[in-house]
Parts: C-alpha cells; structure tokens; sequence
C-alpha cells in the first residue's frame, strides 16, 4: 500500500511539473516561484538575484509580487548559466 501510495505522489508530482513547463510557455511574464523552476534555482535564490540586479524584475505594487520578462530569463540563461558537459 505504502509503495503504491508513493508511486502515485511521483507521478502527481511529474504532472504538476508538466502542468508547469506548459504554463510557463504561455506566457510572456513568470512570476518569482515560475522563475525559480525556468532557471533551476530556489525562489529565494531568484529574489536574491534581483535585489542584486543580477535579474531584471518589476514589482507590482499591490500585491508586491515579483515578475520576471521571460526574454530577459532566456538571456540570463544563455549568458551565465552553462551545461556541465561543456566545462574541460
């Protein structure tokens, strides 16, 4: 019971994984927990990134949300962040 009940909690979390990816594709802006999970970092990693300047990022000022250009991830992806295979 136990394995069958820890099968089903991986498979819900490969779904809401997938759910995800499809969300962030959408759309133009992520917020800071859809960055986390665009880049592979934590959301307080992302919020640090920020008010270093390191990520370009807005607040919206009535909930004090942050948001993120997903243009401007895919350049920060490509400009710092590299695969392992290509480190000698």
């Amino acid at each position: 019971m136990e394995d069958q009940n820890s099968r089903v909690d991986k498979m819900d979390e490969k779904l809401e994984k997938i759910y995800l990816l499809q969300l962030i594709e959408t759309k133009d802006f992520l917020n800071t927990e859809e960055t986390a999970y665009f880049l592979g970092f934590k959301p307080r990693t992302i919020r640090k990134l920020a008010d270093e300047g390191k990520l370009d990022g807005f607040k919206y000022k009535k909930t004090g949300y942050l948001f993120f250009e997903k243009e401007s991830l895919k350049a920060y992806q490509r400009n710092n962040l590299r695969h392992v295979s290509s480190f000698d």
